[in-house]
């Protein structure tokens, strides 16, 4: 391209305004611009910020270069054009003070050629720069970076956006997180230089480290009062393990920071949110204190180390903000050499060693670049700091070498059992213990002024446990003297104790550990030792002499005091007995507790729980009840995990499972390997950058892999174990790609990418792949998921425009969209088709799911009730195989399952999917429905096996079931007006055989079944008619017309046990009997049964049809004889209830009536066997906390269940009138109605909201689903581990 001058040049002409810019902004020290302008960048960018350097600054004024993004070049325009304005506030040239305008002309410069010539390097001749010799050093070294240099703290932008996600996050009821990472991992820095600065300035920051007194430096870093809220950070928490001694002072201090956390205030302060920082080989530790345990579940972050990208910026960032160039080659050097040799990008705490190397090569750089020679110079990472240490320790006298030793071991907490830790001491502590107090100044001194010492006003420490690790003569001395320092760290620590005990006699040494203590004050390894320290060992040396004489005088008297000894001896032995019997149970309590705890947040846990219950105390009935109340809840059996978040999962048509992960892998997991658990199977590498989705084709053989690499790539997985890649990635989108999907003949595959579009791609030949159409363009954002349907002749989008839109396909080559789903409120991350393609759903970043209606493809209607629970984005949903249910995953943490047996009105299926600690980004069902398999932040893949206990057949409240006398069909019916007929199996789940509208659709209140299962009536809600169904072959038709009745407030009907009479309640509370010899034409029989005053609730036949009961709201119980059917009469009122009576039920034997009340009581009413007459006193069971709703006995008689609003379900020893545990259903669900069929072990419960359970009462069914179901039950070390002591493994 041609210009008639270089001045008319965009690039010369852009640097021109540049210049004239900066000169009206009065000439700024460039370094002190870059400055300023990086000092405006928000680090809780997502994405990388551009920083600028002086030398970049200098390049821009001068024509070398354009910027190369303009977010780069806009914090410098900012500061230059506030500073211009203040100066001069009218422009000297059009445009030159608006942003837009500078756009332009960046953007023209961008799309030119470079200049020919000089002037675009020297338009601006005149102007001066800072050189990069006298640049500040970006570098700390082994130090951590404080607030001050967060300017130089690069590479970690992901991690501080995530800490300040978890931090400021509003929704969690403790407002605790705690940061966990290795030794060197950077968590200090992250807190300091990353979060800190992150916080809006509203907020103020309280910080510290717990030291010796943890719950004292806490009061005196609230001492002064602030006005605003505050962040509370608590660094080095291994400090309360390795400082303080007080288990009791601890324990204190960790309930101080929840209780802060929890109500959000310290005093009079309030505190949005604590932070703790932990080393990771700490976490067990904080694992014993139940409060931080429950957060560690919750509200944990996991430092994990920085990627390569990371490093290299973590490297190359601070010299470019300072201007000074690195060489090249030499950041791929030190990222070579930070390598832990595994593969890894570096080993564990050598993050400081990389620092220390970077301030070792800028101080030996000799012009004004970092390069190749200065490193190695230095000794590189891994010699850096021995070269520095043994540097200072050479310049050192003999009695400073002497003293720098003994200083060094103090600095160092020496670790009996566990690993070596710095200590921070005030210098005057540090001198006491060298022997020659003015050598240890001038050693201290030069420690620190290498910087492998740091002092402050906290006081004197290593600058980085990396110190005692990377420099040998200082391991080898930790070697060499470690049973000398933990002796005298022990000694030291005691000494202390005893004066803060007002030197309590009773804290002196005695006897062997007495003498240990001496012989290590005389050895010449100690050093000099503290005045508290000599003047504690001198106390116990005189009270060891007072011992000794007053042992000399008890000789004599200890032979008469041998038989009290024995005595003494045997009382003792007792004592230990009860002590261990309450050990025994206290540990017992807090399995049962903590099972109890985590029933909702973590139920395989739960579940876990419960059956080492069972396992120490089998005859425990709580335990046994929690036990059998696991079969509500889904339980997870961790597959394996990544190294990073999981984004995708997908199960083959095999069972194999495909994960996709932010580590740049895929994985596939094989379940069927080893019975039901998972195991691994290959791992797929080739991905340059976050691996965003996976997808098998139709017949298993092939994967499909979309990553932010801006690729897709293919994967011949016909052996697992083998996989291999298919031809080159497929190129063509200009972003990162976030979704793939195969269409149903697998003869395409759809991607979705950030750059707004939808490829298809033509895969028939998977080595030589082009394009099936022009990319689809239609969404104005981002494409974040794309899905086919059934048929293959739709497609289906989402967007971060809030939209999904759909395309049809019906000519491949010719994509047309057909319609568009708008009523989402945020990005739309997820879509799929039910399998029949009637039905999209949609999940979004607004926390909702949506259904819509395709009767009409290119007009989707949405259903009548979006699915509401989740309280963060869903990023995933998907059908199960039979479009009946549906799971979501969401950042909330959890997966949910749905019923969609009426997709107006869908209904949660049991409890969400919980126990993860992070959000969840995917979840979909097995092949068989069974399970479901799911990824998420927390980088692990879990196949959750769903409760077969949880069946849906309704969505409003169901009435109670009922059963024919095989016990094989089951009936209930709901409020929603449908009826539901179960084939009940032997020992596997229900079969639901029909389903079906009652006449006109109305709702159901209530059902009965003759004991033949041939006649089924069904009671409306609120239309005085009762329906008759011949039922025949798992369906049933209307017998006649409905049976009119006097009754639109009570709907209760009972059959006789020969079916040949029904009775039905009317609302003038009395009760009437029908004859159905004619099913089509029911015949009143006998006059109505009166006498009760108050409603009737509850109707049940006796099992020989003699004695019909009626439980009323009059608070009685009335029993006629009905014999003889046409000349009923009473026989006796039951009294005794304090409430009205909702429920009544015959023993099998007909010898007992159970009745259950709004009193919250049920009581067991003995009868004679023929007549029923002559009630005894009624025993009465209590438990329930509000109204008994229902009562049902086992046909073995020994069981009774109830159900109640108290959103319980219990069981019942009828024998011995007690209660056998607690609940069998979880919280969530009032008004439970129970029923057994033919097995006294089958329990069939309904509720509120479509609420069905059918429970196995067998114990071993329970224990062998947990077995099968939940990580690593059968090692004996898992077992001991949450017993806290020796068991014998449950599932060995």
């Amino acid at each position: 391209m041609e210009y008639p001058g270089d001045h008319d040049h965009p690039r010369v002409y852009f640097a021109e305004r540049f210049a004239l810019l900066y000169e009206l902004a009065g000439r700024p020290v460039l370094k002190r611009l870059a400055d300023r302008a990086n000092s405006t960048i928000p680090v809780t960018e997502s994405r990388r910020a551009v920083f600028v350097s002086a030398q970049r600054l200098s390049d821009w004024r001068t024509g070398r270069t354009v910027p190369a993004r303009f977010d780069g070049l806009v914090p410098t325009l900012r500061v230059l054009i506030g500073a211009a304005r203040t100066r001069h506030p009218g422009p000297r040239a059009d445009g030159l003070y608006s942003i837009r305008q500078w756009q332009v002309l960046w953007e023209r410069a961008q799309r030119s050629e470079p200049a020919r010539g000089d002037a675009a390097r020297g338009c601006a001749a005149g102007a001066t720069d800072e050189g990069p010799e006298t640049a500040e050093c970006p570098y700390r070294g082994l130090a951590a970076f404080g607030v001050e240099d967060s300017r130089y703290f690069f590479g970690r932008q992901r991690a501080t956006l995530a800490l300040l996600t978890a931090v400021l996050d509003d929704d969690v009821d403790v407002a605790l997180t705690v940061l966990v990472g290795a030794s060197g991992s950077g968590k200090t820095s992250l807190l300091h230089a990353g979060l800190v600065p992150a916080l809006d300035r509203g907020r103020s920051v309280v910080t510290l480290t717990p030291g010796r007194d943890p719950v004292g430096t806490l009061e005196r870093s609230f001492g002064e009062e602030r006005e605003t809220p505050c962040v509370l950070i608590v660094d080095q928490f291994e400090e309360l393990f390795t400082q303080c001694r007080d288990e009791d002072v601890r324990r204190r201090f960790v309930g101080v920071l929840v209780q802060t956390a929890r109500s959000r205030a310290y005093s009079e302060t309030p505190v949005d949110a604590v932070v703790v920082a932990v080393r990771a080989d700490f976490y067990e530790r904080c694992v014993d204190y139940p409060d931080l345990a429950a957060r560690l579940q919750e509200g944990q972050m996991v430092l994990g180390p920085m990627t390569r990208d990371e490093v290299r910026t973590a490297v190359s960032g601070p010299a470019a903000l300072v201007g000074v160039p690195l060489e090249p080659g030499l950041v791929d050097i030190i990222v070579r050499d930070l390598g832990d040799g595994n593969g890894a990008v570096y080993s564990s705490g050598a993050l400081p060693l990389l620092g220390h190397a970077l301030l070792a090569t800028w101080e030996a750089r000799a012009g004004d670049s970092l390069t190749v020679r200065a490193y190695e110079s230095v000794g590189g990472v891994r010699g850096a700091v021995a070269r520095t240490a043994e540097a200072v320790w050479e310049a050192l006298t003999p009695a400073e070498q002497v003293a720098a030793r003994q200083i060094l071991m103090r600095l160092v907490a020496v670790g009996d059992d566990g690993p070596d830790t710095r200590r921070t001491l005030s210098p005057p502590q540090v001198l006491e213990g060298c022997s020659n107090t003015s050598a240890g100044t001038s050693a201290m001194n030069a420690l620190t002024a290498a910087r492998l010492v740091t002092r402050d006003a906290s006081g004197v420490e290593l600058a980085h446990d990396a110190v005692f690790e990377a420099w040998p003569r200082l391991a080898m001395w930790l070697s060499e003297d470690r049973a000398v320092a933990v002796l005298h760290q022990r000694i030291d620590k005691d000494a202390l104790e005893w004066e803060r005990h007002d030197r309590d006699g009773s804290l002196l040494y005695r006897g062997v550990r007495l003498d240990a203590a001496l012989r290590w004050e005389a050895d010449s390894r100690a050093g000099r030792i503290g005045a508290s320290t000599r003047s504690f060992l001198a106390a116990g040396r005189r009270h060891d002499r007072l011992a000794r004489l007053r042992r000399r005088g008890a000789v004599t008297a200890l032979a008469l005091l041998t038989v009290l000894t024995t005595i003494a001896a045997l009382t003792a032995h007792a004592q230990r007995v009860a002590a261990d019997e309450e050990r025994t149970t206290a540990q017992f309590a807090e399995i049962l507790a903590q099972a109890a705890r985590t029933q909702n947040p973590d139920p395989s846990m739960s579940a876990r729980l419960s059956l080492l219950a069972t396992q120490l105390r089998p005859q425990d009935e709580t335990a046994r009840s929690m036990l059998l109340a696991s079969q509500n809840a889904p339980l997870a059996d961790r597959l394996g995990s990544h190294d990073g978040a999981v984004y995708s999962v997908a199960v083959g048509p095999g069972g194999v499972v495909a994960s996709a992960s932010y580590d740049r892998t895929i994985r596939l997991w094989n379940p069927a390997a080893t019975g039901t658990r998972g195991s691994f199977a290959a791992s797929l590498t080739g991905h340059t950058s976050w691996v965003t989705s996976v997808a098998f084709s139709p017949d298993g053989r092939m994967l499909a892999s979309g990553s932010g690499d801006s690729t897709v790539r293919l994967w011949d997985i016909r052996d697992p174990a083998r996989p291999t890649e298919l031809g080159p990635p497929l190129v063509g989108h200009s972003g990162a790609v976030y979704m793939v999907a195969f269409s149903p003949d697998g003869r395409t595959l759809a991607s979705a990418g950030d750059d707004g579009t939808t490829r298809l791609w033509n895969i028939e030949n998977p080595r030589a792949v082009g394009d099936r159409a022009a990319p689809l363009s239609g969404h104005t954002a981002a494409v974040r998921t794309v899905a086919f349907s059934a048929d293959g002749r739709t497609l289906a989008t989402g967007s971060d425009d809030h939209t999904a839109m759909l395309w049809d396909l019906s000519d491949p080559a010719h994509p047309v969209a057909s319609g568009r789903v708008v009523g989402h409120a945020d990005t739309v991350h997820s879509v799929a088709f039910s399998p029949d393609g009637r039905l999209l759903v949609t999940g979004s970043d607004d926390h909702s799911v949506r259904l819509w209606r395709l009767d009409r493809p290119g007009s989707p209607v949405a259903t009548r009730e979006p699915l509401i629970g989740h309280n963060a984005a869903v990023w995933s949903v998907s059908f199960g195989p039979d479009g009946s249910s549906l799971v979501s995953a969401s950042w909330d943490g959890t997966a949910r399952v749905w019923s969609l047996i009426d997709p107006d009105r869908p209904t949660l299926l049991g409890k969400p999917l919980a126990g993860s600690s992070g959000g969840l980004t995917t979840a979909v069902f097995t092949r068989d429905g069974k399970a479901v398999v799911t990824g998420g932040q927390d980088g692990t893949v879990r196949k959750w096996a769903l409760p077969t206990a949880v069946v849906a057949g309704h969505t409003l409240r169901v009435t109670t079931p009922v059963f024919d006398e095989s016990g094989t069909v089951a009936v209930t019916a709901s409020r929603d007006g449908t009826i539901a007929l179960w084939r009940m199996g032997n020992g596997h789940p229900p079969v639901l055989t029909a389903r079906f509208l009652s006449g006109g659709g109305v709702g159901v209140e209530n059902v009965a079944l003759s004991a033949d299962g041939s006649v089924l009536a069904t009671a409306g809600v609120g239309t005085g008619e009762v329906q008759l169904w011949n039922v025949a072959g798992g369906m049933a038709v209307p017998a006649g017309p409905p049976l009119e009745i006097a009754a639109r407030y009570t709907h209760e009907l009972a059959f006789s046990p020969d079916g040949a009479l029904l009775a039905t309640a009317a609302d003038d509370q009395s009760l009437t009997l029908w004859s159905l010899a004619d099913r089509a034409r029911p015949v009143q029989v006998g006059s109505a049964l009166s006498g009760a005053a108050g409603w009737i609730n509850a109707v049940a036949f006796s099992p020989d049809g003699r004695v019909l009961a009626a439980g009323s709201s009059d608070k009685t119980v009335r029993l006629w004889d009905v014999s003889r059917p046409e000349r009923p009469g009473a026989v006796r009122t039951l009294s005794g209830h304090h409430g009205a009576v909702n429920a009544i039920a015959f023993s099998p034997d007909g010898r007992t009536l159970a009745s259950g009340s709004d009193d919250q009581t049920i009581r067991v009413w003995p009868l004679t066997a023929e007549t029923g007459d002559k009630p005894g006193e009624a025993a009465v069971l209590s438990g329930h906390t509000s109204t008994v709703r229902s009562v049902a006995f086992s046909p073995d008689g020994r069981i009774l269940a109830s159900g109640s609003d108290d959103q319980s379900v219990r069981i019942w020893d009828v024998l011995h009138l007690r209660a056998l545990g607690g609940s069998l259903v979880p919280d969530g669900t009032v008004r439970w109605r129970v029923a057994f069929g033919a097995r006294s072990d089958v329990l069939m419960a309904t509720g509120e909201a479509g609420a069905v359970r059918v429970l196995d009462l067998d114990p071993h069914t329970a224990e062998a689903r947990v077995c099968a179901n939940t990580p690593d039950p059968s090692t004996v070390e898992s077992w001991q581990q949450l017993a806290h002591g020796p068991v014998a493994a449950p599932c060995g």
